[in-house]
């Protein structure tokens, strides 16, 4: 609260854009996919997250008929701005061009 939820403030300039396209972004997705997609999913979540526990990550699983991957770094809820964010893309990365590989789960081969 305070000063920096007040209208105008520091959190309703750089916080509150972000969430609504966060929030735009999810209910599009959910939309368009109509149901499980046959992609990995990689679930990832901090080990100190006060708001998003373990059992989130497993909730991921309806969102695909293929592999769930979940893994859990040091951190809280914040944790892609930490020093594991590197490895984290990288193995996403790794986990996309094994996916593009498997012909016909993609359409147009493309991402």
């Amino acid at each position: 609260g305070g000063a920096l939820a007040a209208p105008g403030g520091l959190w309703y300039r750089s916080v509150l854009p972000l969430l609504r396209d966060d929030l735009r972004l999810a209910a599009a997705l959910r939309a368009a996919a109509g149901g499980p997609l046959p992609v990995p999913v990689l679930a990832v979540g901090g080990h100190s997250d006060p708001v998003v526990g373990p059992a989130a990550l497993d909730d991921w699983a309806r969102w695909t008929t293929g592999r769930l991957l979940r893994r859990t770094v040091p951190g809280d809820h914040f944790f892609v701005r930490g020093p594991h964010a590197p490895r984290l893309i990288g193995r996403a990365c790794r986990v996309v061009r094994r996916t593009r590989l498997v012909p016909g789960l993609i359409s147009g081969g493309q991402l």
